[in-house]
């Protein structure tokens, strides 16, 4: 994260370091994906259809990781809130839950023009691993609500730090943040279909919440580890079936 700051003016935006890092997991996924295709093509052609079919569902799944790739290599690129002296101009995603989309809008919007600032959690489940996010938004006094950002709660490394964003918009337009509690966010895909959960959600018990927080810190390591085995075993399986089918 960049943050700058001259005179009363702040401006947030991810720093150059993860957009390197998003720029190299892409260019890996790619080179990932024209394996994939050119191993399927040139071991189809030699009637050897069982790994070519095998190439092909490497081929899907990496393609569903460069997409989600880009959609946060583009935020990084893009995402900035300026807080002037007397507003906040803002170049935000279409956020579908933790999900940055398109298009993009930029706005501006005087302190004076802010009704309230309000955050809550929000537990997703991407596939069967819960796992929770900080949601900052923020509402006009004509009652229209604008999403800031998402941040893993169990993260400590944040692209754009929200939270201090919505602490900071707060205290300039002179109001509280209003934190609405935790509340259950559904599958990631719907998500990105049907959009975050209305702020009105009745919010989950802290049983159930201690529950969801405990299966996320033990299945995040998972899902890295598999994450990294997925690509590492992917491309040595690529390389031993052309090598020995050459």
């Amino acid at each position: 994260m960049t943050k700058t700051e001259a005179g009363n003016t702040v401006i947030y935006k991810p720093g150059g370091g993860l957009r390197v890092m998003l720029t190299i997991s892409f260019a890996l996924l790619l080179i990932f994906l024209a394996n994939a295709v050119a191993g399927s093509i040139w071991l189809a052609s030699r009637s050897l259809y069982g790994d070519a079919a095998v190439f092909l569902v490497m081929f899907g799944l990496g393609a569903v990781l460069i997409m989600l790739n880009a959609i946060f290599l583009f935020a990084a690129s893009h995402v900035e809130v300026r807080m002037e002296t007397e507003k906040c101009v803002m170049t935000l995603p279409n956020w579908r839950g933790p999900t940055p989309l398109f298009p993009y809008t930029q706005m501006q919007i005087p302190y004076k023009d802010i009704a309230a600032v309000e955050t809550r959690s929000e537990i997703y489940h991407y596939f069967m691993l819960p796992v929770a996010v900080h949601a900052s938004s923020f509402v006009r006094k004509d009652g229209k609500r604008y999403t800031l950002g998402y941040m893993r709660e169990s993260s400590e490394d944040h692209a754009v730090p929200y939270r201090e964003i919505a602490d900071e918009l707060a205290r300039r337009a002179g109001v509280g943040v209003n934190y609405r509690g935790v509340v259950a966010g559904g599958a990631r895909a719907r998500a990105i279909m049907n959009d975050e959960p209305d702020w009105e959600t009745a919010t989950l018990d802290e049983a159930k919440i201690a529950e969801l927080r405990s299966k996320e810190t033990a299945f995040m390591k998972t899902a890295a580890v598999l994450f990294i085995a997925f690509v590492v075993v992917g491309l040595a399986f690529q390389i031993i079936k052309l090598t020995g089918a050459v």
